[in-house]
């Protein structure tokens, strides 16, 4: 722990047994994947909107379950941030921060300032706990719905551990608060 900021790295090198997320970026890292990263992690906000937009025209029912739990994990989440405000692999060293990598005025460098909006608020992570919800609500109206969306996730929560913003355990305690909220919500 650093000045009041908790520092995960050395607990998600000592579960995998390496730096992963710096591992990620130097296996994979290109410019065109990180341009590609950068679109897919911008999407986790767009991707909320547009299914609440389309449960409250189509499915009233379900928009509210969505509701619920898109509250109540976004709560929890929030009291995690205040709490422990922790630092991402790109501030505590462990990767670059491929979000700022850009320069001039071009989409990417556009995107990249407006998803990277608050460095300490990376445990747990909000990308996974809505890149989880969208999957699975949509499974709930039909099952090709959330197959077909499970990739888009799976992208998503990969963006975030290969552009720096995320450890690996991050990306877990996301997960365990997506479970907990629905176990709240009984949905």
């Amino acid at each position: 722990e650093t000045r009041g900021v908790l520092n995960v790295f050395l607990l998600d090198k000592i579960i995998w047994g390496l730096n992963l997320t710096g591992l990620v970026q130097s296996s994979l890292g290109s410019k065109a994947m990180t341009v590609f990263m950068t679109l897919i992690y911008s999407l986790h906000i767009p991707l909320v909107i547009t299914t609440a937009a389309i449960l409250w025209v189509k499915r009233k029912d379900v928009f509210v379950s969505y509701s619920y739990i898109l509250s109540i994990c976004t709560y929890i989440s929030f009291i995690f941030f205040l709490l422990f405000p922790s630092s991402p692999p790109w501030l505590a060293g462990a990767a670059q921060n491929l979000l700022n990598g850009s320069s001039g005025t071009s989409v990417y460098k556009v995107l990249s300032d407006i998803v990277e909006s608050d460095p300490l608020a990376t445990f747990p992570s909000l990308h996974a706990v809505y890149a989880l919800l969208l999957p699975y609500i949509f499974f709930r109206l039909k099952r090709i719905y959330g197959m077909i969306l499970l990739p888009l996730a799976v992208l998503i929560l990969f963006s975030t551990v290969y552009l720096g913003q995320h450890y690996v355990i991050d990306l877990i305690a996301g997960g365990t608060i997506f479970a907990v909220s629905l176990l709240i919500a009984k949905i």
